[in-house]
């Protein structure tokens, strides 16, 4: 886990964070195998029900949050280098963004 924590600070310390434009760090794409594994091995080792219900439910949030942030940054809602603090709270899970569609139509079709 420390390694993650690790990996994730020295590539975000870069002086261009976003990588060219692109919405997400494409150097961690390497690690994605390892993050999955630590992933698993973090689920399965949960014993108690109750906390793998939480556990479970802030990763299904976690994802949706990523699915309506995609689709917003594909239509130019989130810009890749031009967002502050500001900008970025304005449109944070903004649903007039939707133009009419659910967030669980997004996130079951894959509709960007």
């Amino acid at each position: 886990m420390l390694t993650c924590l690790l990996l994730v600070h020295i590539f975000s310390s870069w002086h261009m964070w976003f990588y060219g434009g692109s919405f997400s760090q494409r150097t961690i794409i390497d690690f994605y195998l390892f993050f999955a594994f630590l992933l698993a091995m973090a689920t399965q080792n949960i014993n108690q029900p109750a906390f793998k219900k939480i556990f479970t439910g802030i990763i299904v949030i976690l994802v949706i949050v990523s699915q309506i942030q995609t689709y917003q940054y594909r239509r130019a809602q989130i810009h890749w280098s031009d967002m502050n603090r500001e900008k970025y709270w304005d449109v944070f899970m903004r649903a007039d963004c939707f133009q009419g569609r659910g967030v669980a139509f997004l996130v079951l079709t894959g509709t960007f």
